[in-house]
């Protein structure tokens, strides 16, 4: 009797430790992949070719094991290989990658994720005219990462990581990467707090390179109420750096410190006339070389005040300081400005809406280097008044009319570099349309700018006109026009003739062409016309079309496209592809 209780539990145990390996067995697989093939022809003005073709393929697969909560898995791999042909060489190319994913307990407080990816790429050259010797290169990556999380209860999170990377090829050897660290996240209702830390080791085969970065990071925000926030951000760098040339014969080594300390806040109070916003870095750079050393130290800090008198009055304050110290450089330098903004109530008149506004600011600029110290004050102003008008001209159809001038002044007090008393006028004439049988737009922009105090001026006239419109249920068409000009005369006796570009484009769309359901056509037509003040004008016409069908899992396109530009960089170009997803 107690023998066969001790087989029945033996039989047990068995039935235990199998029956999740045919349940794993059963688990359903998924596999997809696609195939594609892909034909390009090209040609260029003077009747150079170029012939590329490319096929790919894709398998793809994912499950689990066991149960999904306990292990789930995906992977997969694509193999290409393409082709480029000229008159005088020709290109192969292969490629073979390939990924796996694992992850753990992915729903857990505690997942691991283990990934690894891999890539071949040979690349062969043929010279036809044998003038050159043949080339032949292989490239290969190779990526394995490992992460582990530790998630807690109250908002807190742990993540450490190895990630090792390796690439190379034959003809310049091998780049190995390995990245490890730790980060940690810890967040509340009225503060959050990250750190992390990360040791990079990158080292080459071809020169003997061994590269070192570990960082430290520390940052902190602080938000009690949705008026005041403050962050702040510690960070900690280093960087060790050898390389050894021939044996030996040529060594280097450097050192690099990179310390920075940066804080930033705002208070918008609720209800209050006021709101304040500033920040802080202070930064430190130490480099030590194999036969220098260099220490570097900078400050700088900012600060910004905005008073509301009214709603029609702002008064802001800023002001900043900045300063450099190292061995070669030692200077301080500081700003202040105090600008004061108006903007009066819009009156409305019979449909016409007007309003006027001014500025004013003043600025004081402090520079010292070494014993040398500069200071400038600067003063600044306009006025200015606009006036717009809006009229419906017809069924869901506006004509919107606005129109505003500018006096502006910018004076140094010492009268060394003022700026001349300058009017700008500039007027917006728009329309716009949007109906069931289409959508219209225009739009004219004039800008007229002149120096009162001296000589010179700048016109810029610019047009735009679009239209959207359906043809049936399946098809549409649409076009846009547009023409600036610009002219500047700058009071030097140069050309002050208008410069004028002009583009054009339309386009045209099928869903059903020839009501072949799933054919699809896409079009356009881009016309490009460029004046240059040096008599080198340019004109260029540019037609696309693309064809596409579909049908079950089966995509096939086909692309022209034709470019002819006066200066003779026109090209021709034809692509199809077909693609077979399953």
């Amino acid at each position: 009797m107690a023998r066969a209780g001790r087989l029945a539990c033996a039989l047990g145990l068995a039935m235990g430790v199998c029956a999740p390996m045919l349940q794993a067995a059963q688990a359903p697989l998924k596999l997809y992949g696609d195939v594609g093939y892909f034909y390009t022809l090209s040609e260029a003005d003077g009747g150079a070719q170029t012939e590329n073709t490319y096929l790919i393929g894709s398998l793809n697969l994912n499950s689990y094991l066991w149960r999904p909560w306990f292990a789930t898995f995906d992977g997969g791999g694509v193999i290409s290989t393409s082709s480029n042909r000229t008159k005088a060489v020709e290109t192969n190319t292969e490629v073979l990658s390939s990924r796996l994913n694992l992850e753990f307990l992915p729903l857990s407080r505690f997942p691991l994720r283990l990934s690894y990816t891999s890539s071949d790429n040979t690349v062969d050259r043929l010279n036809k005219d044998e003038t050159i010797a043949d080339f032949g290169q292989s490239f290969r990556t190779r990526d394995f990462l490992a992460k582990q999380s530790f998630i807690g209860r109250s908002g807190k999170r742990l993540d450490a990581w190895y990630n090792w990377k390796i690439r190379g090829s034959d003809n310049f050897g091998e780049m190995e990467d390995t990245n490890y660290g730790l980060k940690y996240d810890s967040r509340s209702r009225t503060q959050n707090f990250y750190a992390s830390a990360i040791r990079q080791v990158q080292g080459r085969s071809l020169i003997d390179s061994v590269s070192t970065n570990t960082r430290l990071d520390l940052t902190h925000n602080y938000f009690p109420t949705s008026e005041f926030y403050i962050k702040s951000l510690l960070n900690q760098t280093r960087v060790d750096n050898e390389m050894q040339v021939g044996n030996g014969s040529f060594f280097q080594q450097s050192t690099t410190d990179i310390t920075q300390a940066i804080s930033f806040f705002y208070w918008r109070p609720v209800y209050k006339p006021y709101t304040m916003t500033g920040g802080a870095r202070v930064l430190r750079r130490a480099v030590d070389l194999t036969t220098a050393q260099t220490d570097q130290r900078s400050f700088n800090a900012n600060i910004a005040a905005n008073y509301f008198v009214n709603r029609k009055t702002r008064i802001t304050a800023t002001a900043n300081v900045a300063s450099l110290d190292s061995e070669v450089n030692n200077s301080l330098g500081s700003k202040q400005t105090l600008s004061a903004l108006y903007q009066s109530d819009r009156h409305l008149f019979r449909g016409i809406n007007y309003y006027w506004y001014g500025s004013a600011e003043v600025g004081n600029d402090i520079s010292a280097q070494y014993e040398t110290t500069q200071s400038r004050q600067t003063g600044s102003a306009t006025l200015g008044h606009s006036v717009s008008r809006q009229w419906v001209t017809g069924n869901r159809s506006v004509l919107r009319l606005n129109a505003q001038q500018s006096l502006n002044q910018l004076v140094e007090i010492g009268g060394r570099n003022d700026k001349p008393l300058s009017l700008v006028d500039t007027a917006t004439l728009a329309w716009t349309e949007n109906l069931r049988k289409g959508s219209s737009y225009a739009q004219l922009t004039l800008m007229d700018s002149r120096r009162l105090t001296e000589r010179g001026e700048t016109q810029f006239l610019n047009f735009q006109l679009s239209r959207t419109m359906p043809l049936s249920r399946v098809s549409s068409w649409g076009g846009n026009v547009s023409i600036q000009s610009t002219r500047r005369d700058a009071g030097d006796g140069s050309d002050t003739s208008f410069l004028t570009t002009s583009t054009a484009q339309l386009n045209y769309q099928h869903a059903r062409l020839f009501g072949i359901y799933r054919l699809k056509l896409r079009t356009k037509l881009d016309l490009l016309s460029i004046a240059n003040r040096g008599g080198a004008n340019r004109k260029q016409a540019d037609w696309q079309a693309r064809f596409s069908y579909m049908v079950g899992k089966l995509t096939t396109a086909l692309f022209l496209r034709v470019v002819e530009s006066d200066s003779g960089l026109g090209s021709r170009m034809a692509v199809f592809q077909v693609n077979r997803g399953f």
